[in-house]
C-alpha cells in the first residue's frame, strides 16, 4: 500500500515522459531532495495531459502513470509559509 503521509514535491520543468524510475530518481536527486520512504515526487509533461508520480516504498519504488484522454491536468500551487 502507497504511503503518501509525507512530503509531495512537484517537479517544476516539464518532463518528456520519456524516463522510467532510474531517469526520474536523477531527477530527484539534482532538485536537492533525498528520496526517503513516503515521499512523492510528480513530474508533468509540457502539455499537462501526462503525469508520473515516484514513490518510495520499503523494498522499492512504485511508478504510477496517467494520461487523459481528453483535456488537461488542472493544477495550482501554494506555498506554505
Amino acid at each position: 500500500m502507497l504511503d503518501l503521509s509525507h512530503q509531495i514535491f512537484v517537479y517544476s520543468a516539464c518532463d518528456d515522459k520519456r524516463k522510467s524510475i532510474n531517469g526520474l530518481c536523477i531527477l530527484t536527486r539534482l532538485s536537492n531532495h533525498s528520496f526517503e520512504r513516503g515521499k512523492a515526487f510528480v513530474f508533468f509533461n509540457k502539455n499537462l495531459d501526462k503525469v508520473k508520480i515516484l514513490v518510495k516504498e520499503n523494498n522499492g519504488f512504485v511508478l504510477l502513470y496517467k494520461r487523459l484522454d481528453a483535456g488537461t491536468f488542472k493544477i495550482s500551487f501554494s506555498s506554505k509559509t
